[in-house]
């Protein structure tokens, strides 16, 4: 009985520790998803820009991003390098998923077309008068985003893991 009793002790502190640091996980990603957000609630609320381009750069390294860009209503992509690429954004999963969502989303990881990396997209919608006028965004490094939520302390013995909704 009394090792019975040990071994239901011992499965349920661990229990409780695993859903106290997934709860701590959590509250720490959406808290790096929150200054990412209001990175790009800046760009939003100075616009329109004189310099489109200067703007995303600003954007770029005040949110430590490794590419922003704003996706227009029309299909004009503005990319933070200057470069122009030949791609309708409209039809981009994050493009879509801000819209649907109407706020702040993060993608799913993804091989990047041009680099070869694997990446998130943070993205928000854009409204000016309560019309859709585009979505800006910007792409991590899956490797900045496991290096930024490495900081968590997990405690002895212990490490966290990043998955999505999808694995």
């Amino acid at each position: 009985l009394a090792a019975n009793q040990l071994s239901t002790q011992t499965q349920q502190s661990l229990e409780y520790r695993v859903k106290s640091m997934s709860e701590v996980a959590k509250v720490g990603f959406t808290d790096w998803l929150e200054a990412h957000s209001v990175a790009m609630s800046g760009f939003i609320q100075t616009m329109p820009h004189n310099d489109e381009i200067n703007a995303l750069e600003m954007l770029q390294l005040s949110g430590k991003f490794a590419m922003t860009f704003y996706a227009q209503t029309d299909g004009t992509l503005v990319l933070a390098n200057g470069a122009s690429v030949d791609i309708d954004p409209r039809q981009r999963p994050w493009y879509l998923e801000a819209v649907k969502e109407g706020k702040t989303i993060c993608t799913d990881p993804y091989r990047d077309a041009l680099t070869g990396e694997t990446m998130v997209t943070v993205a928000t919608p854009v409204y000016q008068n309560g019309q859709l006028t585009g979505v800006v965004g910007g792409d991590i490094s899956l490797r900045k985003v496991v290096s930024d939520l490495s900081q968590f302390n997990f405690g002895e013995n212990a490490f966290g893991m990043l998955f999505s909704d999808s694995g």
